[in-house]
């Protein structure tokens, strides 16, 4: 099994850089919700890989079987999941674009792409409300960025 590090960014206990899983060589992105996020690439497929220890994956878990059932473009594709050394792993499609921070720090947004946002959030909850999943699954994923 890898070696475990410390990340120059502070967090501790994450894999090394570019280190194979599976066939996903993982990159360290960023700490949040008591996972660590990885950018996978397998391959021409890049997705978001999540690591939770195996003993704290039923969260994770579940909101895996609840992707395994729901279809819309505004949630993300469940890729694969797996356990290895004691750790759950959840790969989903790589969200595109530009974080929402960083967005929000380089301009102030228009009226317009304002309600367009809310627009489409409105869109999701009106899609997950009959799945009796909402607000759990959105609620997990949500970060500051």
């Amino acid at each position: 099994m890898n070696a475990r590090v410390a990340h120059p960014s502070g967090a501790q206990d994450v894999l090394p850089d570019q280190v194979e899983l599976r066939g996903w060589r993982l990159s360290f992105l960023e700490h949040a919700g008591g996972e660590n996020l990885y950018r996978g690439l397998a391959c021409e497929l890049q997705g978001l890989v999540r690591e939770c220890p195996a003993a704290l994956a039923q969260p994770l878990r579940n909101e895996e079987e609840q992707l395994r059932k729901l279809s819309h473009a505004c949630l993300p594709e469940l890729l694969e999941s797996f356990e290895v050394g004691g750790y759950f792993y959840m790969v989903t499609g790589f969200p595109q674009g530009i974080r929402l921070d960083q967005k929000m720090a380089t301009q102030s947004q228009p009226e317009s792409a304002l309600l367009e946002w809310a627009q489409t959030l409105v869109g999701l909850v009106d899609y997950l409300a009959p799945h009796s999943i909402f607000p759990k699954i959105v609620a997990r994923s949500l970060v500051r960025s």
